[in-house]
């Protein structure tokens, strides 16, 4: 049995365990390893220029072209492959680095970052990358280690994500649920992914978050068009997937890491929402 690899900050020999930023050509160059299937504990935001092929992000394929950005949040499960040499910028970093320097704005109000629902991509326009790439030349260049370096990086960052979150709202469309809405789904969403391996009911979450299970199920309705209970089994579903195929567990193994007492009700429950057994999906 092997697990998935989750990488940090500090396996990237930088100076920082907070913070990275490379040109993308040699970041992929001198990191061979980043080439499989891996996590990683940090958010990442990585803009190409050149270069296309398929990027996997929670097993789903996005294409990789000029202009595209992709954003990851710490625990996504990705991998890259290239048909022409890429070029670009990549930075990372960790939650507290952001945090430290925003304290009345968190990194889940950027709407690339706010749910694993929206999708963590936006394509941008040769006049939106020249536009960008200023911000991105200056991050990059940005090697002195003083008191004021970390503030500098923090600002350049929060620049970049302004703009980066202007575009993708413009993009994936502006989300019109209320603010109200939004916050509640937040919280819906950390409790699902501390919880999920014990409590699949959506009542539990219910209670946690002191309102009905009908209001609940109207604010992810209209959030993100599904019930509640589908959110659950979603992010059920997904583990599933990375414990199938990046882990070798057995069926067994999974329904038991997953709280599924009797693996033949977890099995019937894969099928459900993917239309395989979990065995036809591990090939």
């Amino acid at each position: 049995m092997h697990t998935l690899p989750i990488y940090t900050i500090k396996e990237f020999k930088t100076k920082t365990s907070e913070f990275y930023v490379n040109d993308l050509s040699e970041h992929l160059h001198t990191h061979h390893f980043i080439h499989k299937p891996h996590k990683h504990d940090f958010y990442i935001c990585v803009l190409f220029t050149k270069g296309r092929g398929r990027h996997e992000i929670d097993f789903k394929s996005y294409e990789v072209e000029p202009g595209s950005v992709f954003f990851l949040k710490p625990g996504s499960m990705h991998h890259w492959t290239f048909e022409e040499k890429a070029e670009g910028y990549i930075f990372f970093h960790s939650k507290s680095f952001y945090d430290l320097n925003y304290q009345n704005r968190q990194l889940h109000d950027f709407p690339f970052y706010f749910s694993l629902y929206n999708p963590p991509v936006i394509y941008l326009t040769p006049e939106d990358v020249k536009q960008t790439l200023p911000l991105l030349e200056l991050l990059r260049k940005e090697e002195n280690e003083d008191s004021y370096t970390a503030i500098k990086r923090a600002s350049l960052i929060d620049l970049i994500y302004i703009n980066f979150a202007r575009l993708y709202s413009h993009q994936q469309g502006k989300q019109e649920s209320k603010a109200s809405y939004l916050l509640k789904l937040q919280a819906f969403e950390a409790l699902v992914n501390q919880n999920y391996q014990l409590e699949k009911s959506p009542n539990f979450y219910a209670e946690k978050l002191n309102v009905s299970i009908k209001h609940l199920n109207r604010i992810v309705k209209d959030t993100l068009n599904i019930t509640a209970s589908q959110f659950i089994a979603d992010r059920i579903i997904l583990e599933a997937k990375k414990l199938l195929i990046h882990a070798d567990y057995r069926v067994v193994e999974v329904a038991d890491t997953l709280g599924y007492d009797d693996a033949s009700y977890f099995i019937r429950f894969f099928k459900k929402h993917t239309g395989l057994t979990p065995n036809k999906f591990a090939g």
